[in-house]
């Protein structure tokens, strides 16, 4: 079988969790028989003309093949060969205002989709996934179509929801809710991260199959000593939801935390501890990006998910639990993994609440215990076996469906 995942978002060339999750779900596909093919439309990043191949050549390991429109590879970078790119790096470079840039989410360059289409009709695959639903466009473009699928990530709707709720301003334009709205319908299935957000689609496009494919871990970290100190864990991109949960967390939180438990100490790793204007309190460390971060979660006693808004399921929390080590997380940052027992995930609202769990976490004696209750759960929970049966079976029902269905050409 031959699967093609066409993608606007790069999720080769740059490690986020979108990019974590789609070679997951590709992995998962291929451990069926599957070959699965991505299909990249770009590398949108702005003023960006070139990126190096260090995270793609990891990425080849989960597909059959990897192919990125307007790109040359010349020894270990990628070069764009889209004039905009290099119009917008000149731009920059000169302190200039360059070209608009991309908004999230915004529809693909035509001409990438005319280039995708053709690679399909020479090229015709079994299953056709579009990664996000700006991408569902190209189901046009094929005449007839393959079975087509969504892959998720989250559901923008109440993504705009949680923004809202929490007072807070969306970082993306609103007019892509109602987009997303009407895409929800074109797909023949949708795979969603977590089951509330199978049900959003259930609800608004009855006729389209929804299937619930959480993040999974490879493997559950063996058991190891308890952590000889009271070391918390922060790890995050620079997007906005995690910069306001680290601005909370030491404004808010940490010190409350240190006035109870003076030897503890919260690392923050990821590109969110490099943000500007961030006040840094006693015991709190800026350590930004590490060659082993396995190495961090064997030094932790718990790992904190403080997000105030968002949607999807956290993918710093699926990565904690699969090393072992439990979470304290807002209602925000538990969502998808709400149902785990409060000794693996404790959730509390608001910052002194937050600050107990904390401290409550980093001194328990029975640390031992604990690490071994979660690696449980997360064996039981999120072993990629289980979750990507669950996604073989929805695609195998749905491939039979439409070789039963009479030909209209």
């Amino acid at each position: 079988m031959r699967i093609c995942i066409v993608s606007d978002i790069d999720v080769a060339t740059v490690a986020l969790g979108s990019s974590e999750y789609c070679a997951q779900v590709a992995r998962m596909l291929g451990d069926a028989g599957a070959a699965v093919e991505l299909l990249l439309l770009g590398v949108h990043r702005p003023g960006v003309v070139r990126v190096p191949v260090g995270t793609l050549d990891r990425y080849r390991r989960d597909y059959a093949a990897i192919v990125v429109r307007g790109a040359w590879r010349i020894g270990g970078h990628l070069y764009s060969t889209d004039w905009r790119r290099w119009r917008e790096r000149l731009a920059r470079a000169f302190r200039k205002r360059g070209a608009a840039t991309r908004g999230w989410l915004s529809p693909p360059d035509p001409r990438a989709l005319a280039w995708a289409a053709r690679r399909l009709r020479a090229h015709p695959a079994d299953l056709l996934i579009a990664n996000y639903f700006n991408v569902v466009g190209l189901f046009d473009r094929l005449d007839p179509s393959p079975p087509t699928a969504l892959l998720m990530h989250d559901v923008v709707a109440l993504r705009a929801a949680s923004f809202a709720e929490a007072g807070r301003e969306t970082d993306f334009d609103m007019a892509i809710v109602e987009e997303e709205a009407r895409a929800l319908a074109r797909p023949d299935l949708c795979i969603a991260i977590k089951e509330a957000e199978a049900a959003f689609v259930r609800a608004r496009a009855p006729h389209t199959r929804a299937v619930t494919v959480s993040m999974t871990i490879e493997a559950v970290a063996p058991a190891t000593s308890v952590p000889p100190a009271p070391v918390a864990l922060f790890i995050g991109g620079a997007f906005a939801a995690n910069v306001e949960a680290l601005r909370w967390l030491l404004d808010e939180v940490w010190p409350h935390v240190r006035a109870s438990l003076p030897e503890a100490r919260l690392r923050v790793l990821g590109k969110v501890a490099g943000e500007p204007g961030l006040n840094w309190p006693d015991g709190a460390e800026r350590v930004g990006f590490v060659d082993d971060v396995a190495a961090e979660y064997r030094t932790a006693r718990v790992a904190l998910a403080p997000l105030l808004f968002g949607s999807g399921v956290k993918i710093k929390v699926v990565e904690a639990l699969g090393h072992g080590v439990p979470v304290v997380a807002t209602p925000c940052g538990a969502e998808g993994v709400e149902h785990a027992p409060s000794a693996v995930l404790s959730v509390a609202d608001g910052a002194e609440a937050f600050a107990a769990a904390v401290i409550e976490a980093l001194a328990r004696e029975d640390q031992a215990e604990v690490r071994a209750a979660v690696r449980r759960f997360a064996g039981d929970h999120f072993a990629r076996g289980p979750v990507g049966a669950r996604l073989v079976d929805e695609v195998a029902a749905l491939l039979d469906e439409k070789a039963a269905l009479p030909r209209t050409r």
